[in-house]
């Protein structure tokens, strides 16, 4: 069975290049571009920090409080380095610095799912 991913993403080139090469990885991709009602039944999380009029760690604390502790994968292109301590400290996995690599993004997903599996 494939792992899923929730991507919330709302570049519609970033969304569509990040849905297409998940899917090719084999994972199965729901693609949202705004957080909504972010979580559900999917095995990891891809939250992009930096949706307009959205605060990503708001949403990152938001689904914790909710009891949702499907690993998240942050990402932004902040080089702002609190950004990413207030991400891993409110509920963040892993993190990710856009631009990134495709292989290190499929990567840094494959080890939140091992994490589930162990």
């Amino acid at each position: 069975m494939s792992a899923s991913v929730l991507l919330i993403e709302e570049e519609d080139l970033v969304g569509a290049m990040v849905k297409m090469n998940l899917e090719d990885a084999g994972f199965k991709v729901a693609w949202e571009k705004t957080p909504g009602n972010a979580g559900g039944e999917f095995d990891v999380i891809f939250l992009d920090l930096d949706v307009e009029n959205t605060d990503g760690i708001r949403v990152l604390r938001k689904l914790r409080q909710r009891g949702i502790d499907t690993p998240v994968l942050a990402v932004t292109g902040s080089y702002d380095t609190q950004i990413k301590v207030d991400a891993l400290e409110h509920g963040a996995d892993a993190f990710l610095h856009k631009p990134f690599e495709i292989p290190e993004m499929i990567a840094r997903i494959n080890a939140l799912v091992r994490r589930l599996n162990d």
